[in-house]
């Protein structure tokens, strides 16, 4: 339904490894995603892998990502990727890669591509 909503919170103490697989698959024309990571503990990775198919005539696909690496996350290596097809003229996507680099060490990328 065009009024779904989904969230998932997850609270982590400690765990060396955390590994999230999200599948949300929507039927209708309209998606529209937010994803924010923020990192407070040295070497850390996170990788963000968005990929979407617009397939309707009046579809339209927004992604809002967030990367936000705080200063004590020393050394974090993050990055966010997009791919996205478009498959009717009058579809759409947005993409708004944004990250945050508070730390002074910090590998940080976002890649987008729409075709």
């Amino acid at each position: 339904e065009s009024t779904s909503t989904y969230e998932l919170v997850e609270v982590s103490t400690g765990g060396k490894l955390s590994r999230h697989n999200v599948l949300v698959r929507k039927i209708g024309p309209d998606t529209d995603l937010q994803v924010r990571i923020v990192s407070d503990h040295p070497r850390g990775v996170s990788r963000q892998l968005h990929e979407c198919i617009v397939a309707h005539s009046l579809g339209e696909a927004i992604l809002d990502g967030n990367v936000q690496v705080n200063r004590h996350a020393l050394q974090t290596d993050a990055g966010q990727l997009t791919r996205s097809l478009v498959l009717e003229p009058r579809a759409s996507v947005n993409v708004k890669p944004n990250l945050q680099i508070i730390a002074d060490d910090a590998k940080c990328s976002h890649r987008a591509a729409i075709s």
